[in-house]
């Protein structure tokens, strides 16, 4: 029997177009919530783990509500993220972050390894500002993001109740936009300008304005630039404007820096760095 000859078609490598695997990967998502909890697993059945005295086995945490989709298509999804042992740091009572356990030695918030450090690394590594990871975690409410799932080993105990050796966990991708405090706060209505005789006079005070702005956020861009990271080195628009809006958050006026900040024709007139339309960063001059 003859064999028909079939031309093989070989599936795409493009990463853009990768098979999706879990419900929180490949996905844009708003960070609702950020809490620092004490959490009781549950077992394979659903049912909380308890200690060989009977009280619940409580571990540190970080719970992150996602929010994926808008308006009625909008779906909430919670996700834990341990942070080694209750031995050594505990939720504060506002769970806005960690403190010591009675008796703990540790210096960080963070245990190396755990599935709250890989998030952590993650956010980090995406471009959140060093400066807003001093401790309080609500500073990442109101982040957009896009997930990506990261395996990870399960530890002994975990494996036996829920039985399985690995699994996934959602850490960031992209951070798309920064949480945007001004808009907290209920911004100014701009007059409006009457034609007349009037106009010259409003149209040098909106240049003034301007210039008032550039002239802040070029003081903004450039102490980016000193930071060792970025020193000599391109740093992207959409960086630039995460590192910008750290160092500018209690400016009145951050938001509209921000919007000079991302904008090529504003780094374009600078002579302090270099505006590359390619890869839509800046390189500051020697």
């Amino acid at each position: 029997m003859a064999i028909k000859n079939t031309k093989e078609t070989l599936l795409s490598l493009d990463p853009d177009k990768a098979d999706k695997t879990g419900f929180l990967h490949g996905v844009r998502a708003a960070i609702k919530s950020f809490k620092a909890i004490l959490y009781n697993y549950p077992d394979k059945d659903g049912v909380g783990r308890t200690n060989d005295d009977g009280s619940p086995v409580s571990a540190p945490g970080f719970m992150v509500e996602f929010q994926v989709g808008k308006g009625a298509d909008a779906a909430t999804y919670n996700q834990f993220y341990s942070n080694g042992s209750a031995t050594q740091r505990v939720p504060n009572k506002s769970g806005t972050g960690f403190v010591l356990a009675p008796g703990s030695n540790a210096k960080s918030a963070l245990n190396e390894g755990s599935n709250a450090y890989l998030l952590m690394a993650s956010l980090k590594s995406c471009g959140w500002p060093t400066d807003q990871l001093g401790g309080p975690c609500d500073v990442f409410e109101g982040a957009v993001v896009d997930l990506i799932a990261q395996p990870v080993e399960t530890n002994r105990n975990r494996a036996k109740a829920e039985g399985a050796k690995t699994r996934t966990i959602a850490v960031v991708g992209k951070i798309v936009s920064m949480p945007n405090a001004a808009d907290e706060a209920e911004e100014e209505e701009e007059p409006e300008v009457e034609s007349g005789a009037g106009d010259d006079e409003d149209a040098d005070d909106a240049d003034d304005d301007t210039s008032e702005f550039a002239d802040a956020a070029s003081e903004y861009v450039a102490a980016v630039l000193l930071k060792k990271q970025y020193k000599g080195k391109p740093i992207t628009l959409d960086v630039l404007s995460r590192e910008v809006l750290g160092l500018a958050r209690e400016d009145k006026n951050r938001k509209k820096i921000v919007a000079l900040v991302q904008d090529p024709s504003f780094h374009k007139a600078s002579d302090a760095w270099e505006y590359n339309p390619k890869t839509k960063s800046i390189t500051e001059l020697e």
